[in-house]
């Protein structure tokens, strides 16, 4: 049964009483939160709440010495709130500090500048820290911003004061055209907030205004264009769509009412008594049964063409606040070591430190204990070579899954250093042999709520071992006995029988090496039962068929395979040799990233050479819209000798923004750099792309960044500039084509809608991109066409590539005694969608182009996987926590017609 976090609200009268129809727009409209003034009498939350018990009240703390470019201090602000907020606190807890203090006019003491952004961060954090001491029990929450008053680039330098607020306020208004309908359900206009959440994915949000502005607009059309019944048929919608987000407490359109005749507009009744349509229309729309609002985190990830790495989360954070000049990009996926997440860049070497929690390592320390170290192994071969006196133990095979196991959001295993093992505990799983350690480790996370699974090494039935966590992850999975111990599990229930003779070889062979790895004396392998009063690992550990017995007799038959010390083979002083060159490649990558290796930077200009290359030249596979030839100036043109860009994540762009040049096409790129620098003292060239009249385009700033060229969109757009004045006449047909092959590519980039193509006229007071846009020869429409011809011919339908017998392979895992049952007919509307070649061979994907497997990595293992990329096949996987869940992926990409989810 559908479900919804979002209470349906209302901004209350902005005065200190209620009058009797108020009261009346409130029951009608079953409202069920109130932003109130905090000037309202408290008689009016008494009437209220005497009429609905479990209505909840958000107070907008307002001090009238707010005022233009004056602002009471954080304890004069203080002194006049507590007062009030006690005389509140019988009816609510909940607070907003403060309200738009970013508005461009100053109205609340503020603006909108960089500078105002952090003197309010600033004064906000010492009052909300004032409060929480006067009054402890308050529910505090971040204002909403005024939109789109920059408040994207305000919100994020107050980030500080978001994060230690118990909520966050946001406003969402729209308005509507007869082009745009719908705005109010456009992620730039009503839906506003999915910016806010993916800043701050851990925040309740409530939405303490919304609503329709047109009144507001500067244009007489549009003030005209929508009436009370359109505006109460939005709001219907509206909040229809405001009930899937469960991070959404509540939605309080403004207003119930004013005696400001300035707000009539939005008034949901008139100051004659007269009840507006809107009310009628929100008492009869469906309302789903309510729930507390919940935080899903969402986890922020971006791809990085010149390396061909990602970065997510809290790294991503870290390179968007410190950027590509002081992180360069990165040049490792991101890895675990010393029981830390950890992610390689050309410049830095990142660690997260604390969940969520992103620093520096110390690549230096590093580099040189490496160097320390490849000495000591050095001098160990050659002490082998001459005097044979050292003994070699090679581990046995180790498929390593333990970065693709579930793992808990937020959660992580301390560390410890090698050294502190002394003892190897043996566990049974006590559940069928079937269960593997990917379900095992869903439950521990999903209904225990731990950090991921418990063991190191999971020894499967047929004698797979599998390392599930590193061995310097200090896991829950022995009691006190953790701290020293490996956790090693066999696969089954040992109560009755005992493990297969391919575990037992296996675990013999695995314990075998951990004691010569480890130096763990024999005795010290221990079942859990020996160590603490517990099940495992089985009855039959030590009483009926003593499996330990067996166990140490295979441990004894791996060490007598190498007898020590003798006289060391080429293949052992190879097997060294091999381990120190190992660690010089470790030292090298340290050492890049602590001394910034000149050569690594120059590897990354010769992979962007061949990449661009590549992308001139080579055919592109059908499906997919061809990235057209971009010439990348960034860096060749003026800038700015201080002044910087902000940056933002790709994730957050919306818009594609048509501009022209308005001066003749002879003027390029270069020339209008040094205006806009020179003259109007911007960073740099305040557009994405240039587009010159022969057709050639220019790249002339990162995506990344937020340029000047969109107003308030500038946060949410990439700006495309087209060489020429169309005022009189269009575009040539050279940059026609040029442009929208461009667009189209950049939709299907950021996976945008053919709706996201705006001209600059739509965002501010402007003639550009020209009269020809919208008028005479409609270039605008004409662009659209054909942005919309070329996505369609790059629909689904993946023809077969020359070399390949195959275009699209959709491989399934076998074994001998199984297949993957559930994952194919999970499968079946994604076949039906795309008409995909089916099986379960490897050999047969190998003839594919593009090989699409379903399921986690104990299906089809990570080396059938690196044979497929080794034959040339582009390679994903698709796979979900369960097979319930692997289904849901697949039919989320059947329905929306998304036949990849990485190409």
């Amino acid at each position: 049964m559908a479900v919804r976090t979002c209470r349906v609200g209302l901004h209350g009268r902005n005065a200190e009483f209620f009058e009797e129809v108020d009261y009346q727009v409130v029951r009608e409209a079953r409202i069920e939160t109130l932003k109130m003034m905090s000037e309202t009498h408290p008689d009016v939350y008494k009437r209220l709440r005497e009429e609905n018990p479990d209505i909840e009240f958000i107070v907008r703390l307002r001090d009238d010495r707010m005022g233009v470019n004056q602002h009471p201090t954080p304890e004069e602000f203080v002194e006049r709130m507590v007062p009030i907020m006690n005389r509140l606190r019988p009816f609510t807890a909940k607070f907003e500090i403060h309200n738009e203090p970013n508005h461009l006019k100053r109205y609340e003491g503020w603006g909108d500048t960089d500078d105002d952004a952090r003197d309010f961060n600033q004064w906000y954090q010492r009052v909300f820290r004032l409060l929480k001491e006067r009054c402890p029990w308050s529910v505090l929450g971040f204002p909403g911003l005024a939109v789109p008053h920059r408040d994207l680039e305000w919100v994020e330098i107050c980030r500080p004061s978001v994060e230690m607020s118990d909520f966050l306020g946001v406003h969402c208004y729209w308005q509507t055209t007869p082009q745009e309908l719908r705005n109010h359900l456009a992620d730039f206009w009503g839906l506003r907030f999915k910016y806010y959440h993916e800043k701050f994915p851990n925040k309740i949000i409530d939405l303490l205004e919304a609503g329709n502005s047109n009144s507001q607009s500067s244009d007489p059309a549009v003030r005209a264009f929508v009436n009370a019944e359109d505006v109460a048929r939005q709001f219907v919608e509206y909040f229809q769509e405001l009930f899937k987000y469960p991070y959404l407490n509540s939605a309080s359109p403004f207003i119930l009412s004013s005696p400001d005749p300035e707000w009539d507009w939005f008034a949901w009744r008139k100051e004659s008594g007269e009840v507006k349509p809107v009310v009628a229309a929100v008492r009869d729309m469906s309302r789903p049964p309510l729930k507390s609002a919940v935080i899903r985190p969402m986890v922020r990830e971006r791809f990085f063409e010149p390396t061909r790495q990602t970065v997510r989360g809290p790294f991503l954070d870290f390179f968007d606040k410190y950027g590509l000049d002081i992180c360069g990009y990165p040049i490792t996926p991101q890895i675990e070591e010393d029981g830390l997440q950890v992610q390689y860049f050309q410049r830095v070497v990142m660690e997260e430190f604390q969940p969520g929690q992103v620093r520096l390592r110390l690549a230096g320390t590093e580099w040189l204990n490496l160097r320390q170290r490849v000495a000591e192994l050095e001098s160990l071969v050659a002490q082998a070579q001459s005097s044979g006196a050292i003994a070699f133990l090679p581990p046995p095979p180790i498929t390593d899954i333990s970065n693709r196991l579930p793992r808990h959001p937020t959660r992580r295993y301390p560390s410890r250093p090698k050294s502190k093992i002394d003892t190897i505990v043996i566990h049974h799983t006590a559940l069928p042999a079937s269960v593997g350690p990917e379900r095992i480790a869903q439950v521990l996370v999903r209904d225990r709520d731990m950090a991921g699974i418990g063991y190191h090494y999971f020894i499967a039935a047929d004698g797979t071992i599998y390392q599930t966590q590193p061995l310097t992850a200090l896991t829950r999975h022995a009691f006190q006995f953790s701290d020293t111990g490996v956790g090693v599990a066999f696969a089954g229930d040992f109560t009755e029988e005992i493990p297969t003779p391919q575990q037992l070889e296996a675990g013999g062979k695995l314990c075998a090496y951990l004691m010569r790895e480890l130096n763990i004396k024999r005795e010290n392998i221990k079942g859990l039962s020996e160590l603490v009063a517990h099940q495992s690992p089985g009855r039959q550990w030590l009483e009926g068929q003593r499996w330990k017995d067996r166990l140490l007799a295979e441990v004894d038959k791996a060490l007598a395979a190498v007898p020590a010390p003798t006289a060391p083979t080429d293949g052992q002083v190879a097997a060294l040799q091999s381990r120190v060159a190992e660690l010089e490649g470790q030292l090298a990558t340290a050492q890049a990233a602590a001394q910034q290796v000149a050569a690594l930077q120059a590897r990354v200009a010769e992979l962007e050479g061949q990449l661009a290359a590549a992308q001139a030249g080579a055919a592109q596979p059908a499906g997919v819209v061809a990235r057209p030839a971009i010439e990348d100036v960034i860096d060749a043109l003026p800038k700015h000798p201080t002044e910087r860009y902000p940056t933002r994540p790709v994730s957050q762009i919306s818009s594609v923004v048509l501009h022209h040049s308005a001066v003749p096409p002879s003027v390029g790129a270069a020339r209008i750099a040094k205006y806009q620098v020179e003259k109007r003292g911007w960073p740099g060239i305040g557009f994405h792309y240039f587009v010159s009249d022969d057709g050639r385009i220019e790249q002339t700033q990162p995506l990344e960044v937020i340029a000047n060229h969109a107003g308030d969109a500038n946060p949410i757009s990439v700006g495309i500039c087209l060489a020429g004045n169309f005022t009189d006449q269009p575009p040539t047909e050279a940059q026609l084509l040029a442009t929208g092959q461009l667009t189209a590519w950049l939709l299907q980039t950021l996976n945008l809608p053919i709706e996201a193509i705006h001209p600059h006229k739509d965002y501010v007071v402007t003639a550009c991109p020209g009269d020809q846009w919208d008028g005479g020869a409609q270039w605008g429409e004409r662009l659209r066409q054909q942005v919309q011809d070329t996505l369609a011919g790059a629909g689904p339908v993946v023809a077969t590539p020359a070399g390949k017998a195959l275009g699209h392979y959709l491989l399934f895992w076998q074994t001998a005694d199984d297949w993957a049952k559930e994952d194919f007919l999970g499968a079946q509307n994604y076949i039906g969608r795309f008409r995909v070649t089916c099986g379960f061979s490897v050999d047969d994907a190998m003839q594919a182009e593009y090989v699409t497997i379903v399921g986690g990595p104990l299906g089809v293992s990570p080396e059938a996987e690196a044979m497929l990329r080794a034959a040339g096949c582009k390679v994903e996987r698709v796979a979900g926590d369960t097979a319930a869940d692997t289904k849901r992926l697949l039919d989320e990409m059947a329905e929306e017609g998304k036949r990849f989810l990485t190409f």
